[in-house]
Parts: C-alpha cells; sequence; structure tokens
C-alpha cells in the first residue's frame, strides 16, 4: 500500500469516520413499509376466511397496536365475514386504539360497502345500511356529522331499523359528542321514537347522557329512573340532573336518596327548603355528591348548623365549604383524622387557598411536619411554606413518599430536593421524583449520567430551564465517550428529543457529514414538542429549513401527504410563506396537526385564514357542521366578521360548545412568547348569539339594548365563560330566579365589564335585598362595582371568608377603586389589628393586601409573612406597597444577596420592588428563580443594571417575560447575554468545545498529511 493511502486511512481512522459513509446532506426519506411485524400477517389473512377467526383469537392481545398506515392498505375485496369478524373484535379494543387508526377503519368500511354495493345510491351517505351499521359499531363515531345526516330521516332510515332490530351498541359509545348525540336523538324522532317514554330510554344507553333539550318533558314518574341511567354516563350531566329535579316540589328525604349524585341538580331554593332535621338525616347521602356549587353548600351547611371538629368527617365534599372562622376553632387532630375520609380529602382539592392554609396552620400548631405530611391529602400541599418544609426530616421524604405524585411547586421541589439529592442514583430513583423534578438545579444536571439524563427526559414535569441544561449536559457526555464524527443513527435515536431540540450543537449536527445521515436527526427533531420553544425563537426556522434541505424540498408545496404525517408538529414551525403554498389537500390533511400548535399570530394566522377559505369555500355562510368539526380551534383564526358569517343552527351551536369545552387556559402568568393559547372570544361571541338566538351584538349595542334579550338559566349554563358576551342590559332584565341559580357561573368571571358588574351588582340588591350581607362571600367579583357608601354599609367588619372571595381579583388595585379596598380593609382592621394577623389571614386578603400602606405593612409579623409569602408573591400592587413588602422579605428572609432558589419562588412579584444596588447583589446561580411574572415587572433601568453573568443565567422562561421596552433600555452588550437564554445558544462559558476539538484535530491531521504527501 502506498504511504498517502496508509496515511490516508490513519487520518481517517483518528477522526473516527468509516471510510463508507452517508452524506447528510439532502436526501429523500425512504418510504415506511405500510405494515410491519404481525400486521403483514394480518393483511394476507384477511384474503383466508377459514383460518381469519383463529388468526384473530391468537393476535388478540395485539389488535389494539394496529397502525393507521396498515389500515389503509387493506383491499376492498374482502370477504364480508371477514369484515365483520375483523370489526367484532376491533369493537372489543375500541379506546385502545390510536384515533388515527379509528379514522382510517371507518373510511376502509367505507370503501368496501361503497365497491362492493355499487348498486346503492352514490355519493357519501347511501352506502350505510343497516347492515353497515352493526358492522361499524363504534366505528360509526368516525363518520362526519353530514354522513350521520343521511341515516335518519324517515321510519324506513337504518337508523329506525337498527334500534327497531334491538342493539347495545348505545351502551358503548362512550366517546359520543353533543353533535352526535342529538342527531341521533332527532333522527329517532322522526322514526315515531317517544325517548322521553321509561321503556324506550331504558335502552338508549349513553345517549340519555344528551337529553338536556328533552329533560323537561320527562315524566315525573320517571324521572327517578332516568337518574339512575345515568349514573353510566362519562360525560358531566350536572347541569342534566339540574335541569331535570329543578322543578321537583316537596321533595322527600326518599327522594334525595334515591337521587344519589344527581342531588347536585338540586337548586339552591330546594336545598333552603330542607329542614334541619332533614338534612342531617340525608347527611349520608349528600356528603358523597360531587360537584356541589360554593352556593348549594353554603346553603347546606347553614341548614345543618353548627359543624365542629367532630361532625368534620362526616360532611364529605361539603367539607370545602366550611368557613375559615370554624376551621380555625378546630385541632390538629381532629383535623387529621377527619382527612383520613376519602371524600373529605378529595373535598380539600376545591377549597380556596384560605381554607387550605388555615388548615395546615392549625395542624402545625400541635403537629410536626413529619407527622403532617403522613397523614395530609394533596389538595393542601400547595400551602404548605418553605419554612415549614424545611423542617420535615429527610427520611419523611423519602422517595416512596415522593412517588405519590404530590403537586409540589418549585419552590416546595428545590428544598425536596436539597435533602434527598444525594440519594438519587438510578433511573428508578429520578422516576420517583414525579412533581419534585423541578427542584433538580443545573449544578445537579449537568454531573448526571446519560441513562439518568434520558429518564429525566421523560418526565413532563421537567422544565424548558432544566431542558436547557440537561441537553448539554448530555452532548458533554456524549462526545466524553465518542468523536463527534463518530456518531451513528442509533446514537442519534437515542437523544431525547426536547435535548436535541435545545442543543447548542444541533446547527453542527445538522452539517456533519460522517456516519449520521440526516433522516436521524429529523426523526428526532418531529417528535420534539414545539411549545417548548418561544414562538420568536430562531430554532423553530432553523429546525424546518433543516428538514426541509433533508428531504429535498425547496418550499412546502412539494410535500407530501406521507411527509405531512412525519413532520407530525413540525407544522408548527410553519412561516406565512410556508402556509400559503401548501396544497388544499395538503393543508386540510394538515388541519388537525395545526390545531395541536395551539397560537398563531401576525402573518402566520392571516395565511392559516386565507388557506382556509381557499380549501373549504370562501363563502363561510355555506360551510356545514363538518367543517366547523374539523376545524376545531383553527377556527380561532379567522377574523370576526367571517365567524359571524358561520350558519348559526343547533348543529353548529352544539359543535362550538364541544371545541370550546376542550380548551384548557393555562394558571397564573405566562410570558406573551410562550402563550400557546388561542383567543377564542369571537367563537365564544358567536356561541353566544346562537343560544340567545340574537344577532352579533356590537359594543355600542350593548351598551343601548333594553329587554331585548333576558337569559335565562339554561342559556347562562350553556354560556358558561360565554357569558361575558351578553349586555349589561341583558344581565338587568333576567329574572331573581335566574340569578340565583346562575350566581356561581356569573360571579366569578374576569371578562366582565364594570358596566356589567353593575348590572350584576343591581340584581343583587333585588334578590336578597338586606340580606345581601350574607351573601357578599358569593358574590365574588361582583362586590368591586358596590359604591362607596355601599361598601361601608355592606362591610361592616366583614371576615376573612368574606374578603377571601373577592380578595383574587385585581381589580381593586384600579385607581378608581383602590379607595373602596381601602375602606374594607379599615373595616376588617376594626376587630383585627394587623401584628395579630396570621399567614392565613394575609393569604386571604389577597389584592385587599395591596390597599395597606406602607406603614401597615410594616407591622405585619415578619413570621406570618415568611409563611404566606408564595401568596403574597402572585400579586401586583402598587408601587409605595411593593417596595413596603420588599422591606417585610429583607426582614423576614434577610439580605437579597443570602436568597436562595428557593426565596425567589416564595416571593415572587415581590423581588421587581428590588432597587439597582439590591438586585445587583443577586448570585448568579438564582436568577433563573426569579418568576417571569416578576421580570416582566422590574423597571427597564433597574433591569439593566443587572450584570453580564446575571442575564446570562436568567433562564428560558424569564427571557420570554422580557418586554421590547424593557430591552430599549439595553445594550448590545446585554442583550447578547439575554438572548443566550433563548434555549439554543450556547453561552460563553458552554462553547462548543467537542466539536471545537475535533476540527482542530481533523486540521492538525490534514496539515501533516499534506505536508507527507508533498
Amino acid at each position: 500500500m502506498a504511504k498517502s493511502q496508509i496515511l490516508l486511512s490513519l487520518l481517517l481512522m483518528s477522526l473516527g469516520t468509516p471510510s463508507l459513509s452517508v452524506s447528510g446532506g439532502p436526501q429523500k426519506p425512504v418510504p415506511a413499509a405500510k405494515c410491519s411485524g404481525w400486521e403483514t400477517k394480518l393483511v394476507a389473512n384477511l384474503s383466508s376466511p377459514q383460518t381469519f377467526p383463529q388468526f384473530l383469537k391468537d393476535n388478540a392481545q395485539t389488535l389494539s397496536a394496529l397502525s393507521a398506515s396498515c389500515v389503509t392498505s387493506f383491499h376492498t375485496s374482502v370477504d364480508r365475514g371477514v369484515l365483520a369478524t375483523l370489526l367484532n373484535a376491533l369493537n372489543k379494543v375500541y379506546d385502545g386504539l390510536n384515533p388515527g387508526t379509528k379514522q382510517a377503519l371507518y373510511n376502509w368500511v367505507q370503501q368496501v360497502s361503497q365497491t362492493q354495493n355499487a348498486t346503492k345510491p352514490p355519493g357519501p351517505k347511501g352506502w350505510i345500511t343497516v347492515e353497515v351499521l352493526q358492522v361499524l359499531g363504534r366505528f360509526i363515531l368516525q363518520a362526519p356529522q353530514s354522513t350521520l345526516e343521511g341515516i335518519v330521516g324517515n321510519t324506513d332510515s337504518p337508523l329506525c331499523k337498527l334500534f327497531k332490530n334491538g342493539t347495545d351498541i348505545w351502551d358503548r359509545l362512550y366517546d359520543l359528542n353533543s353533535g352526535q348525540a342529538e342527531l341521533f336523538l332527532d333522527g329517532f324522532k322522526s322514526c315515531g321514537i317517544d325517548v322521553t317514554n321509561q321503556t324506550v330510554f331504558s335502552k338508549l344507553g349513553q345517549l340519555t347522557c344528551f337529553f338536556d333539550r328533552v329533560a323537561s318533558k320527562i315524566r315525573p314518574a320517571d324521572t327517578l329512573a332516568l337518574v339512575a341511567k345515568l349514573k353510566t354516563c362519562t360525560r358531566n350531566v350536572k347541569d342534566l340532573y339540574q335541569k331535570l329535579i329543578s322543578g321537583k316540589k316537596n321533595i322527600t328525604v326518599d327522594d334525595v336518596m334515591n337521587m344519589g349524585e344527581s342531588a347536585v341538580g338540586l337548586s339552591v331554593a330546594q336545598l333552603k327548603d330542607m329542614d334541619k332535621d332533614k338534612v342531617k338525616q340525608l347527611l349520608p347521602t349528600l356528603m358523597n355528591v360531587t360537584g356541589w356549587k360554593d352556593s348549594q353548600k353554603k346553603a347546606l351547611l347553614d341548614q345543618l348548623g353548627e359543624v365542629t371538629a367532630r361532625n368534620l368527617s362526616s360532611l364529605g365534599y361539603l367539607a370545602s365549604g366550611i368557613e375559615v372562622k370554624k376551621l380555625k376553632t378546630m385541632n390538629s387532630n381532629d383535623l387529621l383524622e377527619a382527612m383520613k375520609n376519602k371524600e373529605v380529602s378529595k373535598s380539600t382539592d376545591d377549597m380556596n387557598p384560605v381554607q387550605k392554609k388555615t388548615i395546615i396552620q392549625e395542624v402545625l400548631r400541635n403537629k410536626s411536619m413529619d407527622e403532617t405530611l403522613k397523614d395530609i391529602p394533596p389538595g393542601l400541599v400547595s400551602e404548605i411554606s418553605a419554612a415549614s418544609l424545611k423542617k420535615a426530616s429527610n427520611a419523611s421524604l423519602s422517595l416512596d413518599f415522593l412517588n405519590k405524585s404530590f403537586p409540589w411547586n418549585k419552590g416546595q421541589a428545590l428544598i425536596i430536593v436539597k435533602k434527598i439529592w444525594k440519594n438519587l442514583k438510578t433511573k428508578e430513583d429520578f422516576n420517583k421524583l414525579t412533581t419534585a423534578v423541578t427542584g433538580l438545579t443545573c449544578g445537579i444536571i449537568k454531573n448526571l449520567s446519560m441513562e439518568n439524563l434520558r429518564t429525566l427526559a421523560q418526565n413532563s414535569n421537567f422544565t424548558r430551564d432544566q431542558i436547557r441544561c440537561g441537553s448539554k449536559a448530555y452532548f458533554d457526555g456524549l462526545w466524553a465517550i465518542k468523536p463527534f464524527a463518530n456518531l451513528t443513527n442509533d446514537d442519534i435515536s437515542q437523544i431525547p428529543p426536547s435535548f436535541l431540540l435545545f442543543s447548542p450543537v444541533l446547527p453542527d449536527l445538522m452539517k456533519v457529514n460522517g456516519s449520521v445521515d440526516c433522516s436521524s436527526l429529523v426523526a428526532v427533531l418531529t417528535k420534539a414538542d414545539p411549545q417548548l420553544l418561544p414562538l420568536s425563537s430562531g430554532r423553530r426556522n432553523e429546525v424546518l429549513n433543516f428538514i426541509k434541505t433533508c428531504w429535498n424540498i425547496s418550499d412546502t408545496s412539494a410535500i407530501t401527504l406521507d411527509q405531512l404525517a412525519k413532520l407530525g408538529t413540525v407544522v408548527c414551525y410553519f412561516k406565512a410563506a410556508d402556509i400559503n403554498s401548501l396544497t388544499n389537500t395538503v393543508f386540510k390533511a394538515a388541519v388537525q396537526q395545526l390545531n395541536a400548535c395551539g397560537n398563531f399570530k401576525g402573518g402566520v394566522k392571516q395565511s392559516i385564514a386565507a388557506k382556509i377559505k381557499s380549501t373549504y369555500g370562501s363563502d363561510v355562510s355555506a360551510w356545514t357542521t363538518d367543517v366547523v368539526n374539523e376545524l376545531q380551534l383553527l377556527l380561532s383564526v379567522l377574523e370576526r366578521n367571517d365567524l359571524g358569517k358561520i350558519n348559526k343552527t343547533m348543529a353548529v351551536k352544539t359543535a362550538l360548545s364541544d371545541i370550546l369545552s376542550t380548551l384548557k387556559s393555562p394558571q397564573g402568568f405566562v410570558p406573551g412568547d410562550l402563550d400557546f393559547t388561542p383567543d377564542v372570544s369571537a367563537m365564544r361571541e358567536i356561541l353566544a348569539s346562537i343560544i340567545l338566538n340574537t344577532t352579533l351584538p356590537t359594543s355600542a349595542r350593548r351598551r343601548r339594548d333594553t329587554c331585548t334579550v333576558v337569559p335565562t338559566i339554561d342559556q347562562i349554563t350553556a354560556l358558561g365563560a360565554a357569558s361575558t358576551s351578553l349586555s349589561a342590559s341583558a344581565l338587568s332584565c333576567m329574572s331573581t330566579d335566574t340569578f340565583t341559580n346562575t350566581m356561581d357561573i356569573l360571579a366569578p368571571l374576569t371578562g366582565l365589564s364594570l358596566d356589567q358588574l353593575t348590572a350584576l351588582k343591581n340584581k343583587a340588591q333585588e334578590t336578597f335585598g338586606t340580606g345581601i350581607k350574607s351573601q357578599l362571600a358569593n358574590l365574588k367579583r361582583i362586590v368591586v362595582a358596590f359604591n362607596e357608601p355601599e361598601v361601608k354599609s355592606y362591610f361592616d367588619a366583614p371576615d376573612i371568608d368574606t374578603l377571601a372571595a373577592s380578595g383574587p381579583y385585581a381589580d381593586w388595585v384600579n385607581t378608581t377603586i383602590l379607595p373602596k379596598a381601602q375602606i374594607i380593609v379599615g373595616e376588617f382592621l376594626v376587630n383585627n389589628t394587623i401584628p395579630s394577623l396570621g399567614s392565613s389571614d394575609l393569604v386571604g386578603l389577597g389584592y385587599f393586601l395591596c390597599a395597606f400602606s406602607a406603614a401597615q405593612v410594616k407591622q405585619i409579623s415578619a413570621t406570618a409573612f415568611s409563611t404566606a409569602a408564595q401568596n403574597i408573591g402572585t400579586l401586583q400592587c402598587p408601587t409605595d406597597t411593593m417596595v413596603a413588602l420588599k422591606d417585610k422579605a429583607k426582614e423576614a428572609f434577610g439580605d437579597p444577596s443570602t436568597w436562595t432558589e428557593d426565596t425567589l419562588q416564595e416571593l415572587g412579584t415581590i423581588t421587581s420592588a428590588l432597587t439597582a444596588s439590591e438586585i445587583s447583589t443577586l448570585p448568579n446561580n438564582v436568577m433563573s428563580y426569579l418568576t417571569p411574572k416578576s421580570v416582566s415587572l422590574i423597571p427597564g433601568g433597574i433591569l439593566n443594571q443587572l450584570s453580564l453573568d446575571q442575564l446570562r443565567n436568567l433562564g428560558t422562561e424569564n427571557y420570554a417575560a422580557v418586554s421590547s421596552e424593557q430591552r430599549s433600555k439595553m445594550d448590545a452588550s446585554k442583550l447578547q447575554a439575554l438572548d443566550e437564554n433563548s434555549g439554543t445558544r450556547a453561552t460563553q462559558s458552554t462553547s462548543n468545545s467537542a466539536i471545537i476539538n475535533n476540527l482542530s484535530l481533523s486540521l492538525c491531521l490534514s496539515l501533516v498529511l499534506l505536508a507527507v504527501l508533498h
């Protein structure tokens, strides 16, 4: 062998590069086989009617793993008996099937039926016969609404025949939605079937759970029979219970006992009509009922009379309605004993913070933290202060105890991990951390093994900052055992998707030409959650461009349906131009994936709206319910005027109600750059206009309307949070009975204007008259509308329960409302001296604490303050009050230079009042534990005083909370340091040393080789 060849081989070996490498450049993805493993045998057996039943029996345990891609390869000439046998088996594992597989199976049955019934009428509906319905079973719920409409309509329809043939399918439709149920029920009506007849509804299974529209037609003698039927419902039927029994008069003890869970439907008036003896007699039944509203609990507890520690256990779920002043009279033994009752324990989930804090403080008067932790229910954990938790022994915080998944917050988790981190060794240990995982600091994370890091990456509670730190630690560990250029596709496949997404070396990995091909990187990146990255993160575009390059796609117009499926939620990274270039066919297929993205802004939002109209038709008024159901929350990108053109049918109303019920809004402060919740306010207005049978109101009409709309109990119940769409005049026009029975819905709404709140206040005065003082706690946010004379009249020496009900609302710091808050505080302090206020009092005050003067804040006990700091740290008070609270924090926790990670988590927004000199003393390692809300409140001039190292350590979520106004105060070097927190850039102290070392080695050996060859 020539010397040059030997040296070349040595060079390749030193770089760890195989002589035969796969380029990391553009490649077309290798199409995956449609079926794999046992699925290939399934396809083969579809053609063997004799052996098929035995094959299904042998593979019964794996059927639920059937993939959608395999189903799409099924042939349509299948024997009818084989089809029926397979669908029967799949119906038994229906709940375990992937949603895409369910849809694919429905589509296959449609293709088979249309192919084999060529004589049937063409089109999407004519293929469904009663025989096909029997074969489909639960899979009928995968049909579009328009197809379902085709199986109803006359006495000879497939639906009527199916019912007359007798079937138990209705008992098994657990994923039935409102629109489907209403369509079936209307279909039965056209069959001449009276669904309100007991002999009929006893056969309707899950359909009875949607009897809201026919509840008033149920005969009184059949009510309890229907109530019994509703016990099998998988949806919340509390409102249906109310419709069934709210009009029932002269309710007996036997009636309530037979009602069971449905007793939650009893109105406040009905509950008040029960005398004390009847309530006591019914307590064993009432204590087991879940879902009581605050006003119902108050009515029952008032009727019950004195609540003591001795009878606390007998209250069950009603225990969440106990007033704080009564809880303060109970001793620790009685409280802990009551918590052993399952219903009482679960009731703590519905308690407000002041109730929880009171119980914790009362228990800790005579019990150690270890004893408390042993018997405390999960619902009370949030109110254990850092100071109290630090007193727990390491033994009480064992890994087995933590494995119970208590809802620890980050501050508590930090304390727990400091106590037990030396016991964390194996991946099983780290699995047991559950919610306490947020307490692992970067200092701990960066010293963990790659196996343990992979375990942590699977914990859904792992934060963005922890992922960022874990990503660097993982790649440092990888480089230590394998040269960069020696990575294999298997190495890439083992990288946790979130770590790859946040890796500062990802751009270099994308360029490597070695044994790693780009498709292996793409496979990992498509599994990463896009919502980990801020909306403005450059990494989003970086990932998308890499995938396009890998697949040799110049623009998204070339993306195929197969590639789209592989992209998953990477579609969330699409820019406006990417959306515009999609074909209508591909866009239609992408709708479900785009729905998972949540929020869209600017040009992307506009492009999606335009593409929706291009795909589904520009005439929005012609859209069917199928379109509404298909678009789901993606409807939120449409302009309000376009949404207003949607046909306002009952089917659309049902669809919108179902869609909005799926929306889960985040709790607390969320930085705009991390806010992925779509704005559904226009959708709620459309829903309201349908429910109220009105045209969409303008803001001007909201002010001037007079009783053109009179909201009913059913309407407000159906509206829920969308009740904010009701005008002030409409709210004024409701009856006092409607107000009483919907107060629990209306009183806490944060979206109501002062005009609307004033209308509700007037209605409350009309309803309760001189008894309004006893209802203040139930009025919640409505009380901010009282004028000063009313405040002085109603808030005569109020107790902490009254203040705690309306204290959570930030309205009190409004300059026009703050004077009323100060009057209320003054009345409260008549019987409560400031130095005597305990931590539960401070928690209960909420925003009323913002009405304290600086001198009053100074009188607060430092001990009580330290125990309530976590709650106080969520407030956003006027500047002078915040400064006073910060000074109190220094008294309670010491100088800011000594504040630890858990201290910053406890203090929250209070840290925003630190001066420039004070904030500059915070250690670098605690900076990411400032809360995002606190960071957003720090004046730009003071934030600018942070050192470069402090800014580099601010953290990803805090980085997202920095406003453009705050950034405008910083120079280029500070902005660069701040931007290192975006989650995808390497800091100065964490440069890509492994890559540099590899490149340096490559350069040196190349020079040597050139010299020798020369």
